[in-house]
């Protein structure tokens, strides 16, 4: 069994909100993940690796001191719902607008990603159909859905 040092998460945000609910309850079957839960992003986030929040964080303050802390070394997930119309440059990639509620099956954009090496080629997901366009020649498509005859963004990665 391969060995992973430790990382610390911060989920900010309504913890209710079904995706993070659904992210946290997969994220605590990690023996490697300590997760914490916060309503509100704190004013120093650099005891946590990794900050995950809601479309609910988007003030200019939150966004700057997030800005900060990818810059300093730490990762920023950030999830898009349809009421999402903008996200920040920092990610390279815009959200068009949502689609219905259905069923998806997702794929790697890269089969030897990373991610894709330990995880199922796909995956059936349920929830509203929510494209992203990238917008920076370093931005990465890393999960799709094909739809009406495309693959389709749904998860975006851009190194800093």
């Amino acid at each position: 069994m391969d060995q992973h040092a430790p990382i610390s998460m911060l989920i900010c945000g309504n913890d209710r909100s079904d995706p993070l609910r659904r992210l946290r309850s997969y994220l605590d079957t990690i023996p490697h993940l300590h997760t914490d839960v916060s309503r509100k992003l704190p004013t120093d986030p650099s005891q946590w690796q990794v900050i995950v929040c809601g479309p609910e964080t988007q003030s200019d303050e939150q966004i700057e001191r997030l800005t900060g802390h990818v810059r300093s070394g730490g990762g920023w997930l950030m999830f898009v719902d349809p009421a999402v119309r903008t996200i920040p440059s920092l990610f390279g990639t815009r959200p068009e607008p949502g689609g219905p509620a259905c069923e998806m099956r997702v794929l790697f954009g890269k089969h030897d990603h990373p991610m894709a090496v330990r995880l199922p080629d796909a995956i059936y997901i349920q929830g509203h159909f929510q494209p992203l366009v990238l917008d920076s020649d370093d931005a990465e498509m890393i999960l799709y859905t094909d739809w009406r005859s495309a693959h389709r963004a749904v998860l975006v990665m851009r190194s800093h």
